[in-house]
Parts: structure tokens; sequence; C-alpha cells
């Protein structure tokens, strides 16, 4: 294989491409590599950690066809230190040369027929979704989604239609986070988990090329899911299980309404942080004679009370007490001037909400201390909540 490539646009590619590497040593060795395919006049790189392929059309001339694996740490590492080179790749299964003005590598490689590139039959088709509908779930709802690869379901965002719109939703155990729209997504005309960062890579790539719309099909047996731009496709695994039944922890509309000013509140708990990181980072709300009060301390630093403007409706006599990070996320992610609290007292969750607008909701679960409530009777879903 023969190609020349522009470094300014080879360096973007391998970027977003580098988001599939695996983040471990694999057990197949060809992942660790870009997979680089030129055939009738169009370049593609690949790259793979098996759950995540990122396949995207470079710019370039080809000269000769053919496939070349190239260890991708060495590459962006080479690149980043060009500026402005036409590189020249060529190679083939043993060892490939690279050129950039006057410098030139030559690596040892594997043969690319050990890379697992992925089925490209059964693509066409598919439905156009607004990469908005991504971007709001990257914004409002993934910061609630678990870390964790052992907790399966709640490591996603599950997207579930209903009649008149999609909700999308993910949880960690601990609070929830619920963008529920007002019209329907063609792509979704049944309930799936897509992994939380694959919703980010998605929006990545979108923002990259400069798209506004995304193709979405489901293959694979409906165990995997095709994101196709203009120039890059992604496939991603599918998150397998049953998502807890969401609806069952949301609290009934009832007991204490507190309204408060977004920009306000986020300003006092950025302060309380800086306390409560010493003080297993909680942060309370308690009223006093004199108003509604937010206070963190701790026994190193000291501790810290700022007055709110808010407006309370039920009972006055309130002490509940929040994980600061968590609010800090809701708060974040809300654009609206005001958000509304509610509980039923100081063991049951708060629910946040911003103020709903004529097409979507956006609504924010956080216990004030341990998991959230179990979100059914059924084993898997106590289960899902409990770990």
């Amino acid at each position: 294989m023969k190609v020349i490539i522009f470094q300014e646009n080879l360096s973007k590619k391998v970027s977003f491409l580098s988001r599939a590497l695996p983040t471990k040593t694999p057990a197949i060795s060809s992942l660790n590599n870009f997979l680089f395919s030129a055939k009738e006049n169009e370049i593609r790189i690949f790259a793979s950690n098996l759950d995540t392929t990122i396949v995207s059309t470079a710019t370039g001339k080809v000269f000769q066809e053919g496939e070349v694996l190239i260890n991708a740490k060495t590459l962006i590492s080479f690149l980043s230190s060009l500026a402005g080179e036409k590189i020249v790749i060529e190679g083939d299964e043993k060892k490939v040369k690279i050129e950039g003005g006057k410098t030139k590598i030559v690596l040892k490689t594997e043969n690319p027929n050990d890379f697992p590139v992925p089925e490209e039959k059964d693509l066409e088709g598919g439905k156009t979704t607004p990469k908005g509908l991504f971007e709001e779930a990257m914004k409002k709802v993934c910061f609630a989604a678990s870390t964790d690869e052992a907790r399966g379901a709640l490591t996603g965002v599950f997207f579930e239609p209903e009649e008149k719109g999609l909700n999308v939703v993910a949880t960690d155990g601990f609070r929830l986070s619920l963008l529920q729209k007002k019209e329907k997504s063609p792509a979704f005309s049944s309930s799936l988990i897509i992994p939380a960062k694959t919703v980010f890579d998605i929006c990545s790539i979108a923002q990259e090329e400069g798209v506004e719309d995304i193709n979405i099909k489901i293959i694979g047996g409906g165990k995997q899911i095709v994101f196709s731009t203009k120039e890059t496709k992604l496939y991603s695994r599918l998150v397998e299980g049953d998502f807890p039944n969401y609806k069952k922890i949301i609290p009934e509309n009832k007991g204490i309404k507190i309204t408060f000013n977004r920009d306000e509140l986020l300003r006092a708990v950025k302060i309380a942080s800086i306390f409560a990181k010493d003080g297993a980072n909680i942060v309370k709300l308690q009223t006093g004679e004199s108003g509604l009060f937010l206070y963190a301390s701790s026994p190193q630093t000291g501790e810290n009370q700022t007055q709110l403007e808010a407006k309370i409706e039920g009972e006055k006599d309130l002490n509940i007490a929040f994980n600061f990070r968590f609010l800090l996320d809701f708060l974040n992610s809300s654009e609206e001037e005001e958000v509304l609290l509610q509980t039923t007292g100081p063991l049951s969750p708060g629910v946040f909400r911003s103020v709903k607008k004529e097409r979507k909701a956006h609504t924010s679960i956080i216990a004030q201390s341990g998991p959230l409530p179990k979100a059914g009777r059924e084993e898997d879903q106590e289960r899902a909540i409990k770990q």
C-alpha cells in the first residue's frame, strides 16, 4: 500500500479514532494499531477495542492499493511533531515506512488480516436523527450513568420511546437523570441501552465533521448499533440486560417544594464544596430563623454557610443533605433560570427539575444518603440498584 495524506487531516482523524483504542492491554495485539485500507481511490482508517469500532474516510491520494497496520501511539506521537507536512505511508504486512517532510520512520508491523474488521453488509437504510438529541443526552443525562463496567445496564443511557415522545434516562443507583422529549424520534422504535461513552463519541464525531444529522441502524440481531455520518461509521455494542424500572423511583409530586435561582444555587454549592471535599462531599440545606441556608463543614478546614433566596412551599422546617458533586452535575446541565427541588423528608430522594419547556423536561433525582429506592420487585432490578 502507498498513499499520501495531509498531516492536518490525518491528525484530526486519528485524534477521534483514538477514542476506540483499548484502554487496557488487548488480547488481540492488532488492536494496538490503526488499520489503513486503500481501495478504489479511497483511504479508510479503522480503530477498535471490540466493543466499539470507528471507521473514517481520510482525504488523500492512493498510489497503490492495500492494507497496513500502524502502531497507534507511535503514529499519534509522530504526527504531533510535524507541521503541515504531506504524509507518505508505504508498507506491507512486515514493515511500514512513514515520511513527513524531511523525516522518515520505519516501523515493524503485523499482518493486517489479523485486525477484526466489522461486517459492512446490511448497512443501507437506517433512520436519520438530529445530532441535537445526542448532544442533549450527553449534557443532561450521561453524567448520571455508572462508570463501573461491572454494573451492566447502569453504564448505559436508556432510550425509551413512548406514544407521544421519547425518554432518555441514566442512573448509577445514587442519582438518576431523565430527559423527556415531547416529540418522537423515528430512529428509536423500541427501547435500547447505548453505552454512555458511545453517546460522547458520536457527539464528538458529529461536531468534528460539522454534520447536523446522524443515521442510525441496529444490526447483529439487535446487539449492535451503527452511527453513520458523511465520513465516519461508529459501531458500538448495545448494553445487554434490563434497565431498572426508573418510573418506580420517581417520587410522587408532593411534599416540600423549593424554587431556587439556578445561578445563585450553583455559586453557593461551589463555595460549599471547598469545605465539603473534606467532609464526605456532603452539603446541607437547612432552614433557620432568617431563611434558607446551604451549609458545609470540615474538621480540617472549617465551615461555610450561605443564605439563599428561595420560595418554599410546604413544611418550613427543613434539614436535608446531598452529595455536592451530584448537585453540581445537575446544575451545570440545566439551562433554566430557576430550578425546583421537591422532597418528602430528610430520608427521601430530592427531585430537581428544570422549568419545563414546551417540547421537553429535565429531571434529576438525587439520593440524600445511600442508594436510591429500589426500582421494582423484579430481582434483577433490585440487584441493579443495590450494586
